[in-house]
């Protein structure tokens, strides 16, 4: 029975919109969570590979001789603000569909599809600043 009473407070308390962005919000976290570190491998050629098989055990980070992936080998924060630039690039690209279709599948469609023009973005910004010798074209 609270369950219920809780059910319709949040109803009246929080706007649909806000209930779609929540779930667009969630769906970027989830989705960069599960696709950067293949997405990683894709752009700078690393060895990173999905969570589930062995995600970064082959990562060229654990090599003697560099080239070193330049997320995962500039630590806690290089690895950090891509991850954030993915999750903000993919919301704001499926909040931008949400807003001007309305169409809420459509929407989280868009914010899992993001990952890859967000990464290529996230991962120039990182060769250029970084100076990693591979990225996706340019060895």
């Amino acid at each position: 029975m609270l369950e219920w009473a809780a059910f319709f407070l949040w109803e009246m308390a929080m706007p649909r919109n806000f209930r779609r962005m929540v779930l667009l919000a969630t769906v970027a976290v989830v989705s960069a969570s599960v696709l950067m570190p293949p997405v990683c491998d894709l752009l700078f050629k690393c060895g990173c590979s999905w969570l589930w098989t062995t995600a970064a055990l082959h990562c060229n980070i654990h090599h003697a001789a560099p080239p070193h992936c330049p997320w995962c080998s500039h630590g806690t924060l290089g690895y950090s603000l891509p991850y954030a630039g993915f999750i903000v690039g993919q919301f704001v690209a499926g909040g931008v569909v949400l807003r001007f279709t309305g169409q809420m599948v459509l929407a989280i469609l868009i914010t899992v599809a993001a990952i890859l023009p967000v990464g290529f973005l996230m991962g120039l910004l990182t060769f250029k600043l970084a100076g990693y010798p591979h990225f996706i074209f340019f060895s």
